[in-house]
Order: C-alpha cells, then structure tokens, then sequence
C-alpha cells in the first residue's frame, strides 16, 4: 500500500518552521524552500493559524486541496486556480458541462475534415500545438508554438515551412471553436478559460489579506502570471529540485522572485542516509542551499546490490516503457503487479509505434506517436528523448510479438494495489507519494551532457531532479540503481 506524509499533527514545530511563522505575521511576502517530506502542508497551517486573517490556499490540484480544505482554519478558502477560473469566467452558464473537456482527445476523422487536413498526423500536431499556445501568455497561435519534434521529418525547408504554416492556420481556426460557447464539438479544455480568464485581467472576487500558492516549482506560466497580480501577501512554497514538469511548460516560481527565503531541512519521511543520498543531489549543480536532514526515529537503508527484493516494494520508473519492461519482467516471475494510474498509456506508445513501423496508421493510436508521421520522424525524436529511445529499441525487440504482449500484461495487472506483490510508477505519477521499500528501475539517462556550445560537461537538471524525487519517496529501504550512484558519486567529486 502506499502513504503519503500528510498527518503531521503529532509533530512538534521544528525551529525552521517556528522561524517560518514568525515571519510571516509581518504580512511580507516569503518563499519558502521545502526539501522532500519536511512536512510543508503543516508549515502552511501553521502560518494560516498564527497569521489569522483571511487568505486563499491555492492548491496544486483537487486532491491537495481537499486535504487542506480538512486541515486548514476557517480564515483559509481552499481552491484550486481551475476552480478559481471556473468561477471567475461563469463557466456552467457560458459554455455549459457538455462545452468543457478534453479537446486534446479530439477525434481525428472529425477534425480532419473540418479542419481541412491531409492526414492524422497534422491533427495530432495541431492539437499539440494548441496545448503548448494555451499554457503560454501569448495571445495568438504562432510557429513557435509548434513542436519542433512534429517537423524533425520534414529535410526539405519548404515543406517543413508549408507544414507549419498549416498547423498555425488549423490550429487557429480550432481555438476560435474552442472559445465560441455555441461549438459544441470542440470543447475548450481547463487551460483554454484560465487564458481566458488571464487575458480579462484575472481579478479575483474577494480580496484576500494574504495568498498561499503551494508547488511553486511547477506552475504553469499563465496560473504565476494571475497569481502575482492578486492583493494580499504572496507565499511562495515549493522545491525546484522537485520540479518535474518542465516539459509541459511549467515554472519554477521560486527561482522567479525576489523575497526573504526560509527552508525546511528537516525530513520527517526517512531516516539520515536517504537524506544524504537526497543532499548529494542537491550539490551537483552546485545548490548553496542547506543539506535535508533525516528523522532520527526511522532507520534507512540504502543499497546499490543491483538484486531485486524479494518482499513487497515499490518499483519506480524513469519512463513508461521502463515501466512496461519492469512488468513483463515480473509477470515472468509470477508476481502480482499493480500500476499507479494505468500501464494503458505504457501499451499505447508500444503499440502505437509498431502500427507506425508497419504502416498501420489506423492503429497509431497514441497522439505523440501519431505526430510524428512516419518511422524516420520516430527515430529522429528518439535522439532527444529516452522515452522514445527506449521505445523504438522495444519495437526492434519484440517486433511482431507486441500485440500479444500487450494483451497478457493487462491481464497480469492487479486492480487493487493491497493485493499486488509488487507496485509500478513512473516518477511522474509517484509525486506526493511514499512507500516503505522502493526500488529504482535502470531506464534513468546519464545525469551528464556534454554541452557543443561550451565546450563542458554539464548537469542534466531535469533527469536530476527526477531522480531527486524517485530516491526520496523511500522511507526504510532504497535499492538504487547506476544514475543514482554516479550522482552521488560526481558530488563528491
């Protein structure tokens, strides 16, 4: 089963957090650096109790909020910003339920006639596109919106250009559906009413005397945007070595603000050596922030044996065909796997890839595969990307026998994760979360590139922080795996 470091009632105040509280009653804004498991949310609680005056918890997304919303004083109104935008903008009235969803899942035979298209491939490009226009602060669909991965097919530069000014033009055709209350067949997705609402001046209706914007290391550019444009003091908390989604276009608050700066060393979720493993990381890149501390009441291991347990653990992936591989694997053993979230998306991208190695297009399900067109457009992404890389070396292995394979590990995947032998996450969908024995699978890059321009070795920050995240949901035990140790060992270098 896993857990989650929530219930911190118990726990007397540390010094950094009597500091934090202290702080805060003179109504300037913080940031607050806080290291994996050292107990945040209660930090939060603490200020909101001393502070007692009206303010607004904004919550990384529902379940975090409903938490707070459990924990928090009265004086704290628990939202989300979707919720926020959805209110500001009377979305219900407006577009109605039936006008708001996921447009990115559009179907592809529809669009393609509407949007006068040549293929799926530029549907799938289209809707990737507008992802990537709705989280910016741009107000109209541009070339620099379009995925530069969707073109890597393309050697002839008037085709590449013809390509793109294609995708702009449908792209932007689609958003005006989007935001027009009365098309129904293209609802405007969550990020399309918060550009709205943004674009509109995003006042809120209420003026809160202080504002508590929690995960400031993976806000998207629009949601910081609103937010430092809102009364009341700014509390900015987070870690930007837990920032893990970049790739969708996320921020780092933290690093964009000027305030006083607190930190939150002290581990509550694991014992002394994961915090060491944890603060070896954290040197790489040359980080001046304090190292985590661990909780003396809990004592950890950490081995880099290379052996798979034998008892109950925790697997977490780097990519989703890490994933898939770590499942196949097991299911040979005959243990009992459970997925957190779905191993369908891991499947999808498999299948989907050997349906584009065999010219099945109708098949190519997955819409990341899908834009690509073709096999070369495949093999060219997967140069810039290790989920793709290892999924084209999968198709090279099992080829023929993917569908077959699909089909047994979805029937090997338990739907109840208290009744599996063994848990599988890629790190992405284990942020927040903890289990006693965790295993790091072997699909993490190299923590290194060497960078043309400068003519050095540098530290891949995104991978780094990954790992970051993968090591310390561990609270007794971490097995790790070869992108560990060399971190650990580059740090002490």
């Amino acid at each position: 089963m896993s857990f989650t470091t929530k219930q911190l009632s118990f726990i007397k105040k540390t010094a950094e957090q009597d500091a934090i509280e202290e702080a805060s009653v003179s109504g300037d804004p913080l940031k607050i650096v806080a290291g994996a498991g050292t107990g945040k949310t209660k930090t939060i609680e603490f200020i909101s109790e001393r502070r007692d005056v009206f303010g607004l918890y904004v919550a990384f997304n529902k379940a975090a909020r409903l938490d707070a919303k459990r924990r928090m004083p009265d004086n704290i109104s628990c939202r989300t910003f979707n919720s926020l935008g959805w209110e500001a903008m009377n979305v219900s009235e407006v577009w109605g339920f039936s006008g708001v969803g996921d447009t990115w899942r559009v179907p592809p035979k529809q669009a393609l006639k509407a949007l006068r298209l040549e293929d799926e491939t530029g549907i799938s490009t289209v809707l990737a596109t507008l992802r990537r226009f709705v989280q910016s602060l741009d107000e109209t669909v541009g070339w620099k919106h379009v995925p530069r991965e969707a073109l890597a097919r393309f050697d002839d530069p008037g085709e590449r250009s013809e390509f793109t000014k294609e995708v702009v033009r449908a792209a932007r055709t689609m958003w005006y559906w989007m935001i027009d209350p009365k098309v129904k067949e293209y609802p405007l997705p969550h990020d399309g009413y918060m550009k709205l609402w943004y674009h509109q001046g995003g006042q809120l209706p209420f003026e809160p005397k202080m504002v508590l914007l929690d995960e400031g290391q993976d806000m998207s550019p629009i949601n910081w945007a609103l937010a430092e444009g809102w009364p009341g003091q700014k509390i900015v908390v987070g870690d930007s070595l837990q920032q893990i989604y970049a790739f969708r276009g996320a921020i780092d608050a933290l690093d964009r603000v000027d305030y006083p700066t607190y930190y939150l060393t002290r581990s509550f979720r694991f014992g002394q050596v994961i915090a060491e493993i944890a603060s070896a990381l954290l040197k790489l890149d040359g980080e001046s922030r304090p190292p985590l501390e661990g909780n003396p009441a809990i004592e950890s291991t950490v081995s880099f044996d290379g052996e798979r347990p034998n008892g109950r653990h925790t697997v977490l992936c780097r990519t989703n065909m890490g994933l898939m591989d770590e499942a196949l694997e097991l299911a040979k053993q005959g243990r009992s796997i459970a997925v957190v979230g779905h191993i369908d998306e891991a499947l999808k991208l498999l299948t989907s890839a050997w349906a584009l190695y065999s010219d099945d297009h109708k098949n190519v399900k997955h819409p990341d595969i899908r834009m690509l067109g073709d096999w070369d457009g495949l093999e060219e992404a997967a140069k810039d990307s290790p989920e793709l890389a290892l999924t084209v070396r999968r198709v090279d292995q099992y080829g023929a026998k993917i569908p077959r394979i699909a089909r047994e590990l979805r029937q090997a995947v338990a739907n109840d994760p208290d009744d599996a032998d063994v848990i599988l996450s890629t790190v992405h969908k284990a942020k927040g979360m903890e289990w006693p024995m965790v295993r790091l699978a072997d699909d993490f890059p190299d923590l290194m590139r060497f960078d043309e321009e400068e003519g050095r070795w540098k530290v891949r920050k995104d991978e780094r922080n990954l790992l970051y995240v993968a090591a310390t949901r561990a609270v007794k035990t971490l097995h790790g795996n070869t992108a560990l140790l060399t971190g650990v060992g580059l740090s002490r270098v």
